[in-house]
């Protein structure tokens, strides 16, 4: 599938998720705003270090299905460095009566603004996982990750946990394996991890974050404003 084909199909997603918004009655129907001081995606700053914009919406049916799309913007506009993500996600939660949850579905996303290795950057992935409380751990299988011909396996933990009424506790895990492909990047497993505290404050969620960072080049190209960093990022839902 070439990317004009992948970007109609997340195109076609996310429309798909307004339009059983619009139609469903009996799903939970969600949106929110995130404005973050730099955006990043397992250890790599998607938004080159710049401050960034995400809009999302999501459908929550309460018999399992689920979709969700967004938008990224992100960049310095006055030097015309700008940064964007087409994000589709859609999957099934099977909630058990006694135990965890589990849930599978296919994530597909296209950046634009930036190539890597020549190559629109573009991926396709399906997981699988299990969610018990505020505990989360899921494995992604990409059988194009980025790159043609670069399969990969990611295995991530996430968790929120109460602190007081009003502050929780936040923290990921996560660890890519290529499983196929040449290895010029891929020498080693590459981890991320991310720390942080979050807070409600009236309609708005304040959270704070220590989030790691490539120091190398890799399979997102050379790393650029990827050390470890402090992120601030306020959400509202509506």
């Amino acid at each position: 599938m070439n990317a004009a084909s992948a970007l109609r199909r997340a195109r076609l997603l996310f429309c798909s998720t307004l339009l059983l918004c619009a139609t469903t009655a009996h799903a939970e129907v969600g949106g929110t705003v995130r404005l973050a001081s730099q955006e990043r995606f397992r250890g790599y700053s998607v938004s080159g270090g710049y401050p960034a914009a995400t809009v999302s919406l999501s459908y929550d049916d309460v018999s399992g299905p689920y979709v969700e799309g967004s938008v990224m913007v992100a960049g310095g506009f006055s030097h015309g460095d700008t940064r964007t993500r087409l994000e589709a996600d859609a999957g099934y939660a099977l909630r058990l009566k006694a135990g965890p949850t589990l849930d599978a579905g296919i994530v597909h996303a296209e950046y634009s603004g930036y190539r890597i290795q020549g190559d629109r950057a573009v991926f396709t992935e399906v997981y699988a996982g299990l969610i018990t409380g505020p505990l989360s751990a899921h494995l992604h299988y990409s059988p194009s990750y980025f790159q043609h011909g670069v399969a990969t396996i990611y295995g991530d933990v996430d968790g929120a946990i109460p602190l007081s009424p009003r502050i929780h506790f936040m923290g990921h895990y996560g660890l890519l394996f290529q499983v196929e492909g040449p290895h010029a990047w891929a020498d080693r497993p590459m981890r991320d991890w991310r720390i942080g505290a979050s807070t409600d404050m009236g309609k708005f969620n304040l959270a704070l974050a220590l989030a790691s960072g490539a120091r190398k080049r890799s399979v997102y190209g050379p790393a650029k404003n990827d050390g470890t960093a402090l992120i601030l990022a306020v959400t509202t839902a509506f």
